[in-house]
């Protein structure tokens, strides 16, 4: 089931989005992750529109929507490969439509993800915080 994320939710979401973000990232230091917890709590989570996946009232996924950026898009890495990605993501372009996100090239099982739900490549930049290619990747 998706629902609407809650401040309930809050300290689940954040710990779900560090395990996850260790595990897909792994070309990224934990350290830099780490140092990024009080900005998700306190700037991208409320500012932005959350919603998650939960089975058997365990959350196990989530995506975020700022307008029509999907800002974010985790799965708990022992939830994955099972559709909640996939889940999900439809769910946000149901939301919006003409979606478009960054991600980073190195992390394949995203990109592939993208792809398979009509994403496609528009461009390349360096992230400036970590110095890694991302994909810009849009939806129309």
């Amino acid at each position: 089931m998706i629902r609407a994320f809650t401040a309930d939710d809050m300290n689940t979401v954040i710990n779900l989005w560090l395990a996850a973000s260790i595990d897909a990232h792994d070309f990224v230091e934990p350290d830099y992750w780490h140092s990024k917890i009080d900005t998700v709590r306190n700037d991208y989570l409320p500012a932005s529109s959350t919603w998650v996946y939960c089975e058997d009232d365990e959350v196990k996924g989530f995506y975020s929507l700022l307008e029509n950026k999907l800002a974010a898009l985790f799965v708990d890495p022992k939830h994955q490969q099972n559709g909640i990605g996939s889940e999900l993501l439809q769910h946000a372009i149901a939301q919006q439509d003409d979606l478009h996100l960054t991600v980073y090239a190195q992390n394949f099982d995203a990109v592939r993800l993208y792809k398979k739900h009509g994403f496609t490549i528009q461009g390349e930049q360096v992230n400036m915080y970590t110095g890694h290619p991302e994909f810009i990747m849009t939806r129309a």
